[in-house]
Order: C-alpha cells, then sequence, then structure tokens
C-alpha cells in the first residue's frame, strides 16, 4: 500500500491515507475530551453561572428597550446591536464548547460563532466611535432621513467587517490546504489553529480595544475640560462624574484589556 516508484516518487494508497487522517482526528478529539474532563468542576460551574447570569442580563436589557420607545434613541439603538450581538456571541459559544465531534454542523456552528464574536467587535467600536462624537463633534444631525442613513451605514459596516475577516479565513485556509479545509471544525467547532484565533479574533479584538480607548480618553478630556469652565464642582458632582466614566468605559470595552492579557498568559483565574 506504500511503495516508492521508479522515479523516486512515494505512492500512498487513498485509502490508507484517509483511514490514517481519521484515525489521527479521533485522537485529537480525545485529547480535547480528556482535556476538558480534567477541567475542575468548580471551574466548569463558575463558568455557567456567569454566562448564564450574563445572558439573562442581556436579555432583560433589550427587553427594557423594547418596552420603553423613549429609549431608542441612537444610542440606544447602538446598546440594543451590542446587547444582542454579545448574546448571540456567547449563546453560540455556549454551545460549541459542548460539541467535541468533527462535522459539517460544528463547522458552521464554527463559522457562526466567530462571525458573532467579530459582529460585537463591531458594534462596541461603534458604540465608542458615537460617544467620542457626541462629546467632541461640534454640529449635530438635525434630520431624521440623516439619523436613518447612519443607522443603516452602522449596520452595513457591523455586517461587512466581520464578513471579510471570514471570507479571508476561509480563503486563505482553503488555498493553503489545497481545499481540505477552509479553517473551522477541524479539531472543534471553532478556528483550526492558535494562529488563525490570534490573526483573526485577538488581531481585532485588540486593534478595537486600543481605537475604544483613544476615544474613551479623548471623551474624557472632552467632559473634564468643559467641567473645568464652571465655577464650583461639589463633591457629590465629582462622584457622578466619576460613575459617567466607568459607564463609559465599559461601553468602550476597555475590560476586554484582560481577556487579551488572559489569553496571552493562559491564564485561568484571569479568563
Amino acid at each position: 500500500m506504500v511503495d516508492i516508484g521508479q522515479d523516486g516518487e512515494l505512492n500512498v494508497c487513498e485509502d490508507l491515507l484517509n483511514s490514517k487522517l481519521k484515525m489521527f482526528k479521533e485522537d485529537v478529539l480525545e485529547g480535547t475530551n480528556r482535556e476538558l474532563a480534567g477541567t475542575s468542576l468548580a471551574e466548569y460551574i463558575v463558568s455557567i453561572a456567569c454566562s448564564s447570569a450574563s445572558i439573562l442580563c442581556l436579555v432583560l436589557t433589550l427587553m427594557t428597550y423594547v418596552l420603553f420607545s423613549e429609549l431608542r434613541t441612537e444610542a440606544g439603538l447602538n446598546n440594543m446591536f451590542l446587547s444582542s450581538s454579545l448574546l448571540l456571541a456567547q449563546v453560540s459559544l455556549m454551545i460549541t464548547s459542548h460539541i467535541f465531534r468533527s462535522s459539517t454542523m460544528c463547522t458552521v456552528l464554527g463559522v457562526v460563532t466567530h462571525f458573532m464574536w467579530l459582529w460585537m467587535f463591531s458594534w462596541s467600536f461603534l458604540c465608542s466611535y458615537h460617544m467620542f462624537q457626541v462629546f467632541t463633534s461640534s454640529t449635530r444631525r438635525t434630520s431624521s432621513l440623516q439619523d436613518l442613513f447612519m443607522a443603516w451605514k452602522k449596520i452595513l459596516f457591523s455586517l461587512i467587517c466581520p464578513s471579510a475577516i471570514i471570507l479571508t479565513t476561509v480563503v486563505g485556509s482553503y488555498l493553503a490546504s489545497a481545499g481540505k479545509e477552509i479553517g473551522y471544525g477541524r479539531f472543534s467547532c471553532y478556528l483550526n489553529s492558535t494562529l488563525l484565533v490570534g490573526l483573526t479574533v485577538a488581531g481585532p479584538l485588540s486593534l478595537v480595544t486600543i481605537i475604544n480607548v483613544v476615544f474613551f480618553t479623548k471623551a474624557v478630556h472632552k467632559i473634564h475640560s468643559v467641567r473645568k469652565l464652571q465655577s464650583i464642582i461639589k463633591k457629590e458632582e465629582q462622584n457622578i462624574e466619576w460613575h459617567i466614566y466607568v459607564k463609559l468605559s465599559s461601553v468602550t470595552g476597555a475590560f476586554w484589556t484582560v481577556a487579551i492579557v488572559a489569553a496571552a498568559l493562559n491564564n485561568n483565574i484571569l479568563q
């Protein structure tokens, strides 16, 4: 089934090669299962509990925006899309984390999970950009038609950016593997390699986080400059100001820096 021809080329039976590849995939999946089985029960319970609590809070947030129309301003719609994308990303991640066998469905879930997280990163950027505009721009849109046009521009932007990254991942992986894979679902229901995770998840996340922190810094500087023009700032008002800063930092996604550090150091506590 394996021999060397007269021209010096190695000839391998296709059935043998396919069977060995199948055995290799099964060994990798078994290793992944053993690794997951070795994860402490307490860590697993805490992870599920925190994810469930986050999903519940996101659902309640969306219900609030749906029930009260006065909240559905431009900023409110941004928050609705951000909450929706984060909700879908967490749900898809919870589903894929409990599927270990490679299949077409696994590959599809991997693509969907990747898209949802990238979609959430896009809306995090858009929320930060809107915050930056509100506090630094000297002009305001007055036409409802302008608001509608801007809303559609944001939606298209939030969809095009993740789609472009995923398309690049699929095409690049397909060409690099000579048509054998598309970058998803080979060993798990996600990206096939750490390199792909770094380039298509950690890379965009780092870029968005840096830009958002810059937006946040400039917005805070603008707020502080305006407040300094006032004659007296009471202590209570200063506390309110700091609360505003904390809320703005959560919108910008500045806390994603912790996730980046955790991934780089492979620190389970930070994760």
